[in-house]
């Protein structure tokens, strides 16, 4: 879904940075805001002031991927929309610490860019902003405008997405204080209720004469319902064992047939991942999507996942879901006492998804 409705636009330190396809929906706003009644030379002004201000939601995003990293979670992407920036982490930051730290490194970011562009602010700054006020250093265009709205901007960044509201960072940071004290689950309904609530708010200012507040009321609504569902099936997911979802038995492929043929069988069997054996060993997994995605005359040797993660069946299906996502992969083996017992591809997740919803 973000590959359909996004663009890359290159990568940074390592992470891919795309763009929302209504991302350029901002700047033609700011050309109309900037240029209505003036002229080009403000319309400009006002793009290159959007082009900027989202390089400083690029930086806030940055600082929570590079955090993130730092403790070993992998960082798939940042994704610029024309409301905000969205870094997506392959795996949940479970860990109170670690939600807090990084929580916080994005508003840190703005914070320290405020304090650094000070003093060109101060440099570049008319004699008259003294007498008139810091609302006059945002008159006209140019270098002082410029760099005024700047450094007003990275201190309002870091202002409002430290509110105590779900799903912005400080919200975030609330519910990593009180994870340390409460269960999680309570812990992300109380952050979750500071968040709607602000949503109310801000739809409310929306009806005024603010109608962008709508877009971030409406942003703010779907991720925090969308994350007490998310932990509403991770506590779910804590339940139940590997052992009790795992595939148990079902046919093998070569190594050197055709993903054809393995296309046939998997079609007449019901059956997600399949091992793939040579001289009677394990050498590797194929999951019916790679076969649907490989090329008919391929070998199976050569489509399969040899690299594949190895689970417990004694270990909760969460931690079997976090270290799947973590590696990337669609399947693993299941090993007790270095015995093969069984396989667990991402149907199982789906399927311990469906149970906890029916009735």
């Amino acid at each position: 879904m973000t590959a359909m409705w996004s663009f890359s636009v290159g990568s940074l330190w390592g992470i891919p940075i795309r763009i929302h396809v209504t991302f350029p929906l901002i700047l033609v706003w700011a050309a109309f805001e900037w240029g209505r009644g003036r002229g080009w030379q403000e319309a400009a002004f006002g793009v290159v002031l959007a082009l900027l201000l989202f390089l400083c939601v690029l930086l806030h995003e940055m600082g929570h991927s590079l955090v993130a990293r730092r403790f070993h979670i992998r960082v798939d992407e940042i994704l610029l929309l024309p409301f905000g920036g969205l870094a997506r982490l392959r795996t949940p930051l479970d860990s109170p610490w670690q939600e807090l730290v990084v929580a916080a490194a994005g508003p840190l970011v703005n914070v320290v860019l405020g304090v650094a562009l000070y003093p060109l602010y101060r440099a570049t700054a008319s004699p008259l902003v003294e007498v008139m006020g810091f609302s006059y250093a945002l008159n006209g265009v140019g270098l002082g405008p410029l760099v005024a709205y700047l450094f007003a901007a990275n201190l309002i960044l870091a202002a409002f997405n430290l509110l105590p509201a779900f799903p912005m960072d400080g919200g975030r940071m609330v519910r990593a204080v009180l994870a340390s004290v409460l269960p999680y689950r309570k812990a992300t309904v109380l952050a979750v209720r500071g968040g709607q609530a602000m949503a109310v708010l801000f739809g409310g200012i929306a009806l005024l004469g603010q109608p962008l507040l709508a877009l971030v009321a409406l942003f703010i609504l779907v991720a925090a319902n969308a994350e007490i569902e998310r932990v509403a099936l991770r506590d779910r997911l804590r339940e139940l064992l590997v052992a009790d979802f795992m595939q148990r038995k079902g046919r093998a492929l070569s190594v050197h047939q055709r993903v054809a043929v393995a296309r046939l069988l998997a079609a007449l069997h019901a059956q997600y991942v399949w091992p793939v054996v040579e001289r009677g060993h394990l050498v590797g997994l194929v999951t019916r999507r790679s076969l649907e995605r490989s090329k008919p005359a391929a070998r199976v040797g050569d489509v399969m996942d040899r690299n594949y993660p190895v689970f417990h069946p004694h270990m909760t299906l969460y931690e079997a879901q976090t270290l799947l996502l973590h590696e990337g992969r669609e399947a693993g083996a299941v090993v007790e006492n270095g015995t093969l017992v069984g396989l667990l591809s991402a149907h199982a997740f789906r399927q311990a998804q469906r149970n906890a919803e029916s009735p």
